[in-house]
């Protein structure tokens, strides 16, 4: 008869053979992705941002997730910019900052990133009256690009603007799809 401590070391190998512990893929692909980023790639650099932003390895480390975009956005990556933008305007992983946040949605909006164009539309809108002709021109250009809501979003809040407000915001509107990329 076995005694219980040959009965464990059965059944752990068991579960060894049916559930092995070696590298799994996802930790390869967490491996190599750092690797790059330490090289400077700045797509793996956003990747291991979004790695550590959604606890995609385990635990979120949303310091480590700032870092990372914070890397790959100064590259020019739209998507970091676009993260980074989310990450000031909201205090997330970082003190709230709405200076930054525009920064960092502008950057990601003239590289045609729709939700970007949207988000800084609608952080000028909530922000100051003054703000208004920038951020229904951003919604103007969200719904352009076929962002979901944008379009709707710019007819509650931009359908009524005066005559010179609408001319300022043509203007603009022009000026920003000529810098748009």
């Amino acid at each position: 008869m076995f005694k219980p401590s040959i009965s464990l070391l059965l059944l752990f190998l068991t579960l060894l053979i049916i559930h092995p512990l070696p590298l799994r893929a996802d930790d390869q692909l967490f491996t190599d992705t750092l690797l790059l980023a330490k090289q400077g790639d700045p797509e793996a650099q956003f990747s291991l941002g979004l790695l550590y932003d959604t606890g995609g390895r385990g635990k979120r480390n949303p310091e480590q997730a700032v870092y990372w975009f914070k890397k790959a956005a100064a590259a020019g990556v739209a998507g970091a910019c676009l993260y980074l933008g989310m990450k000031y305007e909201f205090g997330a992983g970082v003190t709230q900052n709405k200076k930054k946040a525009y920064h960092w949605y502008e950057q990601a909006a003239l590289q045609g990133w729709a939700q970007a164009a949207f988000m800084l539309g609608s952080l000028y809108l909530r922000s100051s009256p003054a703000d208004q002709v920038r951020g229904c021109t951003w919604l103007e250009i969200a719904a352009e690009q076929g962002y979901p809501g944008a379009e709707q979003a710019r007819q509650q809040t931009c359908s009524n603007l005066n005559t010179k407000t609408a001319r300022k915001a043509k203007k603009l509107h022009k000026q920003l799809l000529e810098q748009i990329y």
